[in-house]
């Protein structure tokens, strides 16, 4: 069960974290990654990002992100207003790839069947 607490540093983290690619971070690769999604532990030591991908390869993304977790959590420190910055562990969001792909199919099919009418 989330608390409001850990909730409202997960978005926090979301949001900084996206601003921080795009603003901060010189990697191209990493730039065009987006950050779906970020799950904290209760004791809000631990964070799990979720990111797309896009076309990348996403082991080449998860070991930039690797690379980069020591200033990425640096910059975080710098943001936000907290005690303590959680360890980052950075996942791949297949979830979202797969429903993005659904809708695109139906997208597909709605069209395709519109336009053969």
């Amino acid at each position: 069960m989330t608390t409001h607490r850990t909730e409202r540093v997960a978005q926090m983290i979301q949001r900084s974290l996206a601003s921080i690619l795009v603003r901060d971070v010189s990697d191209p690769l990493l730039r065009r990654i987006a950050i779906n999604g970020v799950k904290v532990s209760k004791d809000l030591k631990q964070a799990k990002v979720y990111f797309d991908w896009g076309t990348e390869n996403p082991k080449d993304i998860q070991k930039e992100l690797k690379r980069a977790t020591p200033f990425l959590r640096k910059s975080l420190a710098r943001d936000l207003d907290l005690r303590y910055v959680p360890e980052l562990q950075f996942w791949g969001d297949d979830e979202a790839r797969r429903i993005k792909h659904l809708f695109e199919t139906m997208d597909r099919e709605i069209h395709g069947a519109s336009s053969e009418e």
